[in-house]
This record gives structure tokens, C-alpha cells and sequence, in this order.
């Protein structure tokens, strides 16, 4: 199984985007230790290392592969995926801050 793979239990989030030259959009360009795994409610980091000082962030996404579909009441369970939305299936995802350090720190 990939680490990007969603069995129900496998649950990842990772930061993706450009980062002056450094570009990761997909889980395969992703180091395994830039992803987080989610086991439940709580709160979880994730870093992207760049390696290089003072870059400018062209695009910056956070990504996982929880399938709102499979989440929510019964109800919205039996409705069809045209009628779901994200906001209907219970996760929730804030993003508390975006920090950046010296290339050499973990922020």
C-alpha cells in the first residue's frame, strides 16, 4: 500500500505547493517524513524544508486523503455525492498558523 493510499485507516496530510525552486505537488515528490500521519482528533504538524533562506512561497496547499464522503450522520450518508458537501461530514481541518525559519530549524 502506498503511504498516500486510504484503507479507513491510513489517514496522511502533507504540505505541498513551489517554494522558490522546490516543488512538491503530489504525494509521490513528498519525503516520507514531510507527511503526518492522522489517527484522530488532536492536533498535527507538518514541515516543509526548503533548505533555502528568504524564498518566496509561489503556492502553498495542504493536502490529505480523508474522503469526506465516507464520513457523517447516516442520513448524509444515504444522500448522493452531488448532494454532500464537506461541511456535512463532521472533519474539520483548521489551520492554526504558517511559520518559517532558518533552513537549519524546525519551527
Amino acid at each position: 500500500m502506498s503511504r498516500y493510499d486510504c484503507d479507513g485507516q491510513n489517514f496522511v496530510a502533507y504540505l505541498g505547493g513551489s517554494i522558490y525552486s522546490a516543488n512538491q505537488y503530489t504525494a509521490e515528490e513528498i519525503a516520507e517524513d514531510a507527511f503526518v500521519r492522522i489517527t484522530g482528533d488532536g492536533d498535527y504538524s507538518v514541515t516543509w524544508k526548503t533548505g533555502t533562506q528568504n524564498a518566496p512561497v509561489n503556492c502553498l496547499f495542504l493536502q490529505t486523503n480523508i474522503n469526506y464522503l465516507a464520513f457523517g450522520s447516516e442520513e448524509e450518508l444515504m444522500k448522493s455525492e452531488k448532494e454532500r458537501s464537506p461541511e456535512d461530514c463532521g472533519v474539520a481541518i483548521t489551520i492554526r498558523s504558517i511559520r518559517t525559519g532558518k533552513p537549519d530549524e524546525t519551527v
